[in-house]
């Protein structure tokens, strides 16, 4: 029988543990290249890391091998998810990372792994195995034809303790398709299959309006009919007892859930002490800017403040905002803003609220 996890996701069987982690906002994006073989039609991939040879872990750029580390380490990172572009095509590179993490962090650092790549030798996939890849997901393009005996070869010669898995988007009108696929995936001995439900996103809107898909009326992402032909095909599972786990994952978990508690977990470890974290990953301060560098000094002198809830900077101070009704009573001030953050490496402005 099917359950809900968390606030709108659905598993037939035992979740996948790179899922688990995800949910939990415990997993860092490793993101090795952009560069891919594949255009498959509805690729959510951004303009900015589409077919280009970059690489970056969560949003943070990768510089260096300690970029990594230091990026996980803020997030307090439970397992990492190597995704691209194709990340076969930079085997080396991928295989380096996965050392590197698993000699920092631990065998029990859980990796899994995305690739396209259906043909060709299994070498390259037992490799990564022996490397410390935990969980392999597979991306086969669902409308074209699959290398069955590709999936079977790398199912069958993974270690005991690997996992591999099929990941695709829950496509709208080809629930008999991907029932066809489960029946197939699971005599061959595949673990579990994931069905994302299909997002609209900058790159793959005007494809997927070219093939008919249209947004659902109550999300910006979500693409109407999606989650119906997942949850049709959960619903034919549990009467056709099939062994493989099979996992529903929602856009409303990926964008709300998922993301929002990696950047909370992040907060936590770079928050200053005037900064106040949100629930939703977030980070609120107050910027005030007075006419006077010595205005702003004289504020600070008049509250008191222990020298860690304020900063002083080009006649501004940042500070907590739980001074905003002292702020409403100060003099001089020219502008004064709640300003909201995203607890990114960037720290992206996402909010400006005026108070005077």
């Amino acid at each position: 029988m099917y359950k809900k996890v968390g606030s709108a996701n659905i598993v037939y069987g035992e979740l996948p543990q790179g899922c688990k982690l995800c949910l939990r906002g415990a997993k860092a994006v490793l993101f090795v290249t952009g560069l891919c073989p594949r255009r498959c039609f509805y690729c959510p991939l951004g303009f900015d890391r589409r077919f280009r040879d970059i690489q970056f872990i969560n949003e943070r750029p990768i510089a260096k091998e300690d970029d990594i580390i230091e990026e996980m380490m803020m997030m307090d990172a439970r397992g990492t998810g190597i995704t691209g572009g194709e990340p076969l095509l930079v085997l080396e590179r991928t295989i380096k990372y996965i050392r590197l993490i698993k000699n920092t962090f631990g065998e029990e650092h859980h990796i899994h792994m995305y690739t396209s790549e259906t043909r060709g030798s299994v070498n390259r996939i037992i490799r990564l195995f022996e490397e410390g890849l935990d969980e392999l997901r597979m991306h086969p393009y669902i409308l074209g034809e699959i290398n069955f005996e590709f999936i079977e070869e790398v199912a069958k010669n993974k270690p005991e303790t690997a996992r591999v898995g099929i990941e695709i988007p829950a496509l709208p009108g080809e629930e008999s398709r991907i029932k066809k696929l489960i029946l197939k995936l699971d005599k061959i001995g595949i673990d579990f299959i994931n069905l994302n439900e299909l997002e609209f996103t900058e790159t793959n809107s005007y494809s997927l309006m070219a093939r008919g898909y249209s947004l659902r009326s109550d999300s910006y992402t979500a693409a109407e009919g999606s989650r119906e032909t997942a949850l049709n095909v959960l619903k034919w599972a549990s009467c056709k007892n099939i062994n493989m786990t099979i996992h529903f994952c929602s856009a409303l978990s990926k964008d709300k859930v998922q993301t929002k508690l990696r950047y909370f977990r992040r907060g936590i470890n770079m928050v200053k002490p005037y900064e106040k974290l949100t629930d939703e990953g977030t980070i609120l301060y107050l910027s005030v800017k007075f006419k006077t560098h010595r205005d702003a000094e004289a504020f600070i002198r008049q509250l008191k403040l222990p020298r860690s809830l304020f900063k002083v900077e080009n006649k501004r101070v940042y500070t907590s905002i739980d001074l905003i009704d002292e702020v409403k009573k100060a003099k001089n001030i020219v502008k004064a803003e709640v300003m909201e953050l995203s607890a990114t490496y960037h720290r992206q402005v996402m909010g400006i609220t005026p108070l005077l």
